[in-house]
Parts: structure tokens; C-alpha cells; sequence
């Protein structure tokens, strides 16, 4: 959900920074590029086109780094059943706020090249099934 829509705004600042030969003249599969970088380091490239607010760019960062926490060192954390049941809720209210955020931000991108959210998602869909599940 979170990974997906700042997948979304990253292929969306790559269609603007390339007139959106992406999808016509490269044939160049996004999920290429986005599988060989960081989360962090695809919010700072978004951030090189599109102007965050304090309050969002703070929410990402936010989120990125419960992310990783989730990934590399939910399990070692010595904690109850509760409490990490506790902390995977919150951390899922967190991603559900992000993810319309990232949405709220991705949209004007996508629709100033006369597309939809649900245009890019079936421009991609075929390299998403093929390359990463997201």
C-alpha cells in the first residue's frame, strides 16, 4: 500500500522528467529502476520535482523508517504478543495515512500527462506482475 503509491509518484516524476516517453518511445520497464533503490533514496528523488510540505515530507520520512523497523528488526525486539500487535496496528494507520497522502500528491502529477491513477496502474501492471509484487 504505502510502497505502492510511492512506487506511483516515482514513476509519475519519472514520466515528468522524461515527457512521458516512458510508456512510448523506451519501452523501459519502471520497476527496473525503483527495485535498485532505498525507499529513502526514492523520496529524495521524488523531492528533486515535486515540493514537499515540512508536515508531509516528515509523515514519509516518518513512515520509511517504521518500514524498515518492520523489516529488519520487528521480530528481534523483545516484546509481548500485545505489544506487537499494538505496534503493527499503529504502524498499518500510519501506512493507510501515508498512502493517501502520497495519493492526495501523485494525482495532479499523473493527470497534468492526462492520465489516471488507474491509467498508470494498468500501463504498469504487466512489469509489476513480472518483476516485484507490490
Amino acid at each position: 500500500m504505502f510502497e505502492t503509491a510511492l512506487a506511483q509518484l516515482t514513476i509519475g516524476v519519472f514520466m515528468v522528467e522524461h515527457q512521458k516517453e516512458m510508456f512510448t518511445n523506451l519501452g523501459e520497464n519502471p520497476f527496473e529502476s525503483i527495485k535498485k533503490h532505498t525507499l529513502g533514496q526514492l523520496l529524495a528523488r521524488a523531492k528533486q520535482v515535486v515540493e514537499f510540505d515540512p508536515i508531509l515530507e516528515n509523515q514519509l520520512q516518518e513512515a520509511v523508517r517504521t518500514r524498515n523497523h518492520l523489516f529488519h528488526h520487528f521480530f528481534s525486539d523483545n516484546k509481548t504478543r500485545s505489544e506487537l500487535i499494538d505496534e503493527l496496528r499503529s504502524a498499518m494507520n500510519q501506512f493507510i495515512q501515508t498512502t493517501k497522502a502520497l495519493r492526495d500528491l501523485t494525482t495532479p502529477i499523473i493527470n497534468n500527462l492526462g492520465m489516471t491513477i488507474n491509467d498508470l496502474d494498468a500501463q504498469v501492471q504487466p512489469w509489476r506482475n513480472k518483476d516485484i509484487d507490490m
